[in-house]
């Protein structure tokens, strides 16, 4: 927890419990997935190795460290929690065809409580009229986009804002009445707050990384709703 993608290394504890693994599920385009994926296949070898993203849409390219990537949160939009469920249950039924019962049961419930949560957020946000909101950090690409929302991005290029970049960035802030700016623990606060004293709004400490991911995403629809 708190760790970033981009910085993370696995522990030799955990490279120990991964050698003892038969499956080792990942996301896809995760900085630390791009860092560690080869070497940790090499380390490895005897344990099976499933992206999870496989028929998601990638969306919300940018550029860091000079790279183009897509942004890989795609866990952020409920769908896409859904098909990341069905991937990893897929290759669970191939692998051990003889609990093919028990992991379509545990589908079926993990889905529905993954639609609870669609439900929640589109109760909260779907009449809003005000739909833009400030992230330092790209990583609401796929909730803004299924929930029709604006997100407009404080980093450029995977770097701080210049003097003039912060100018026009609060400028469009006022013109699309931002009130809602996101951060997570791991980046730098001194241009959202900075925007933040600017416009009028307000910054919120999000983790897209939470174990809670149920109720994480429920509460960035509820911060939202209560600031629109």
């Amino acid at each position: 927890m708190g760790s970033s993608p981009e910085t993370y290394e696995p522990t030799p504890n955990q490279m120990i419990d991964l050698e003892k693994s038969d499956f080792f599920f990942y996301v896809g385009n995760l900085g630390f997935e791009r860092a560690w994926l080869q070497r940790l296949k090499q380390m490895a070898p005897n344990v099976h190795f499933k992206e999870t993203s496989i028929g998601i849409e990638q969306m919300g390219e940018h550029i860091h460290n000079e790279e183009h990537h897509h942004d890989p949160h795609v866990w952020t939009a409920p769908r896409n929690m859904q098909r990341m469920a069905r991937n990893i249950y897929q290759a669970l039924c191939v692998a051990d065809s003889s609990c093919v019962d028990v992991y379509t049961k545990n589908l079926a419930y993990l889905l529905d409580r993954i639609n609870v949560v669609n439900d929640s957020i589109r109760t909260l946000t779907g009449d809003m009229v005000q739909k833009s909101f400030l992230i330092y950090h790209p990583t609401l690409t796929y909730f803004a986009h299924d929930y029709g929302f604006n997100q407009i991005v404080v980093e450029h290029e995977g770097k701080e804002p210049s003097p003039h970049q912060l100018i026009e960035l609060i400028k469009l802030c006022r013109k699309e009445n931002v009130k809602s700016i996101f951060i997570q623990q791991e980046f730098t606060q001194r241009s959202c707050q900075l925007i933040a004293q600017e416009i009028g709004g307000k910054v919120f400490f999000i983790n897209p990384l939470s174990y809670d991911w149920e109720q994480e995403m429920i509460r960035v629809a509820h911060i939202l709703r209560e600031n629109e």
